[in-house]
């Protein structure tokens, strides 16, 4: 209707919609046609189309990127929403030479060799990282090379900058990069160069003063040592945190790795070096799944001596040994969801099951990990209430309506004591009175 050279009025008249809408879905005629088609079939969502635009903006070709990667499923279309930095960074790397992008935060030794950025720069780059090693006896290769605030302003003012609400911001234009490489090369040799001079003045300075015993220079060595480890420690960190933002925020549900870290966490180790009744999985043991396990229990039922059946007598096993079958179970996992889901089997077991067969002595509420705004445990009762066998509701109904019986059943003695209570007051007053009547007369 576009191309028949109706306007956004137009078309929102003759479909009878509003324009508003016309606007926002005709934002899907600028993405890529592959970008388009996907849109249609929900791979990418249509919240996430003005996040496309905007890089767009910037950089098409990252554009054709990312939308290559999420029709060869490299990433999904929901991780543009949640993780935009990461997601443009997965997709860069299986993109063609002719797209360019680049985080802006540190240059990395590969970038080195691609830029090509002359011999001078090179020689620079050598040289800082001979002078390194004077600064850091432990130091291998050059001294890491970030760039700067000023850098970020100097891409931004350039147009050629994607920035994010978290993460380092990605540059999309090759010579901006080259030139900011060269400055932030530049700027690590001079500070490399000034700290190998500053090492150079101390010790002249400790030469003027009294001789140190040996012990003395190790540890005069040591303390300047840590110091600039400590230095280090500063970049370092801000290194790992963007590291960690831009390659760990999204995972993959299926990873073995992923699903032992939640499970096994959340059980805990075997036993606790002290005598604890916090151990999770021994908890759930005892509490939960030789409850629920009839291979837990032994059933009898002894013969009177008038050939009678007598009262049937249930006991259960050991809290340790239903503990060996609980590791037993999660450690015969095969895959992320047959761990997930046994970590919530045996959480059931203990959350559902009934404690009233155990001494009050014995019982112990749910032990479900606390959470955030109890996120965890609404999410639990969701995936394991559907599961709950009708007896175990039937079972719930009888525990309440017992309860309830029994709080009526002690109000109305409550109320019968306060009547009789207040009766016998009355009855004292009278005689009392009839008494000093009597008395009186």
């Amino acid at each position: 209707m576009f191309d028949e050279g109706y306007t956004a009025e137009g078309v929102a008249q003759a479909l009878g919609w509003s324009r508003q809408l016309v606007t926002a879905r005709a934002k899907i005629l600028k993405l890529p046609a592959v970008g388009q088609q996907l849109v249609g079939i929900g791979e990418i969502p249509v919240s996430a189309i003005d996040s496309l635009l905007a890089i767009g903006e910037v950089s098409a070709p990252i554009v054709q990127a990312v939308v290559d990667a999420i029709a060869a499923t490299t990433i999904g279309g929901s991780q543009l929403l949640s993780n935009p930095g990461w997601a443009i960074g997965q997709a860069l790397r299986d993109a063609g030479k002719d797209t360019f992008g680049a985080y802006l935060n540190q240059l990395h030794q590969g970038d080195l060799k691609s830029l090509r950025l002359g011999k001078k720069t090179d020689a620079l780059v050598t040289e800082a990282e001979q002078l390194h090693k004077q600064v850091d006896r432990y130091a291998y290769g050059p001294p890491t090379i970030r760039f700067t605030p000023a850098d970020v302003d100097q891409a931004r003012a350039a147009g050629v900058l994607i920035e994010f609400d978290s993460g380092p911001p990605i540059i999309c234009d090759r010579e901006v990069y080259r030139e900011l490489s060269k400055q932030a090369i530049a700027r690590t040799f001079a500070d490399v160069k000034a700290r190998v001079a500053e090492k150079g003045n101390a010790k002249r300075s400790a030469a003027s003063k009294r001789e140190r015993t040996p012990r003395e220079e190790l540890d005069v060595e040591h303390r300047a040592n840590l110091r600039e480890i400590t230095r280090q420690a500063h970049g370092t960190n801000l290194d790992l945190g963007s590291a960690l933002l831009t390659q760990l925020a999204s995972v993959d549900p299926e990873s073995m790795d992923v699903a032992r870290f939640m499970a096994y966490g959340l059980l805990g180790p075997d036993a606790s070096p002290y005598a604890s009744n916090d151990d999770v999985a021994k908890t759930i043991a005892a509490n939960g799944l030789r409850l629920v396990l009839e291979e837990h229990r032994t059933t009898t039922t002894p013969t009177l001596k008038s050939g009678a059946r007598g009262k049937t007598k249930v006991a259960y096993c050991e809290p340790d040994v239903a503990a060996k079958w609980l590791w037993r179970f999660i450690d015969g996992a095969t895959s992320a969801g047959e761990l997930y889901g046994r970590a919530l089997v045996v959480f059931a077991a203990q959350h559902y099951a009934s404690q009233l067969v155990l001494p009050a002595s014995k019982r112990r509420s749910s032990i479900l990990p606390r959470s955030h705004k109890d996120t965890a445990r609404k999410a639990f009762e969701r995936v394991t209430k559907g599961v709950l066998p009708a007896s175990y509701t039937q079972l719930e109904r009888a525990i309440a309506a017992e309860a309830r019986s029994y709080e009526r059943s002690v109000a109305q003695l409550d109320t019968h004591a306060r009547a009789a209570a207040a009766s016998s007051t009355r009855r004292t007053a009278a005689t009392e009175d009839e008494r000093w009547r009597a008395v009186r007369a």
